[in-house]
């Protein structure tokens, strides 16, 4: 059980992950559209078939290849646009699965293609959200994901993602050990607390980020008067946490050390 905590820790991250991005994924909608779908929806399609051959290929190079050509192969078929109007339903499968090869069975990738393609998926959303450039094609529908909705995916996939490279970092250190011959049951006990402790600090840090979001404004409002700027204060809040949890994960770090010695 001990040697399994870690590996289900990590698919659990995987799925939250890839759930979120598939959600600000299925729930941005654009202006401009191409035969009723939005524009980004053919561009991610695309961009998936070279990115999960990056992904599979450091699994095996003929699953890589054999999928990367079948993605293609639906796309120019007179199924195409079928296809790619199904393919936000079929995104959590495809992350899920580019993320448990990625990171459980091939370490060395580092995750690569994973969080690439986890990114894709997330940035038609902020791009529709924040208006960049103020572009008339960039305006949401009514069908947009909300605000308060783009920051929960946004901070889910953010955690998971930094979570995620340590825990590649992680396995892949494990597998080096295990092969120079250490306990087993060691390894899976140093994996654990690392991966738990990787969880705590993230979690903090997510904490921390979400109770400022809520409280600045009104910090804000009972102090606007003593202040020349508002940014002054937003400022000193952010660099008063930021001390604070660099602090706190120096301490857990430092006394995790003297711990092992």
């Amino acid at each position: 059980m001990m040697k399994r905590a870690p590996m289900l820790l990590q698919m659990i991250v995987i799925l939250l992950v890839s759930i979120a991005a598939s959600y600000a994924f299925q729930h941005t909608q654009t202006v401009y559209t191409i035969t009723g779908l939005c524009f980004y929806r053919y561009f991610i399609y695309g961009l998936a078939a070279p990115l999960s051959y990056v992904c599979f290929s450091r699994f095996r190079r003929t699953v890589a290849l054999g999928f990367s050509l079948f993605l293609l192969i639906v796309a120019i078929s007179p199924y195409g646009q079928e296809a790619i109007e199904l393919f936000p339903s079929f995104v959590p499968i495809l992350a899920t699965l580019m993320g448990v090869v990625t990171i459980l069975y091939a370490p060395k990738s580092k995750g690569r293609g994973f969080f690439e393609f986890v990114g894709a998926l997330i940035l038609p959303a902020v791009l529709v959200e924040s208006r960049i450039g103020s572009s008339a094609v960039l305006i949401a529908t009514t069908e947009s994901i909300s605000y308060y909705g783009l920051i929960a995916v946004i901070a889910c996939v953010l955690g998971g993602y930094f979570y995620l490279r340590f825990a590649t970092l992680t396995n892949l250190g494990v597998q080096q050990l295990s092969s120079s011959g250490s306990d087993g049951k060691d390894l899976a006990r140093l994996s654990l607390w690392n991966n738990l402790f990787m969880i705590l600090v993230i979690a903090g840090a997510l904490g921390t980020a979400t109770i400022l979001m809520m409280t600045v404004p009104v910090v804000a409002d009972v102090f606007r008067p003593a202040l020349v700027t508002l940014p002054t204060l937003i400022l000193a809040l952010a660099l008063g946490a930021g001390i604070t949890i660099a602090i706190v994960i120096y301490s857990l770090k430092q006394s995790e050390r003297d711990a092992i010695s």
